[in-house]
């Protein structure tokens, strides 16, 4: 028995085609969710700066107390920041992943240590008048 009726037809097909192109059009223009990362990281410990390197240099941080114990451990490789290491008992920041952009930020709230990307502009988000 042939089908009576077709499932989908070719109109159906060029419009999922164009609303494809346009989802990925439009995922291009703006980017994944947060933006573009920024052009340093900073990482503070105590809400005081404790590294602020560029993120296009790979590199490890550690954070560490003063008496040398290392608390948490930032990786920065490929433009991507991500927390490696902590020693917190819930290891939220660990499971944060990378940071996604500018208006990102990774805690680790019982160590007091913040890892965000900043975009080195001059710190002015909009301007209104």
């Amino acid at each position: 028995m042939a089908a009576k009726y077709r499932i989908l037809r070719t109109a159906d097909v060029v419009l999922i085609a164009l609303l494809l192109a346009f989802a990925g059009a439009f995922w291009f223009v703006f980017g994944a969710p947060g933006g573009a990362p920024g052009d340093t990281v900073v990482v503070r410990r105590g809400g005081i700066v404790y590294a602020s390197l560029p993120l296009y240099e790979d590199a490890l941080i550690d954070v560490t107390l003063p008496d040398g114990e290392v608390t948490n451990t930032v990786r920065i490789s490929g433009g991507r920041v991500f927390m490696e290491y902590a020693n917190c008992p819930d290891g939220v920041c660990l499971r944060h992943g990378a940071l996604r952009g500018g208006n990102d930020i990774i805690v680790c709230l019982p160590n007091a240590v913040t890892v965000e990307a900043e975009d080195g502009g001059d710190g002015v988000d909009a301007v209104v008048r």
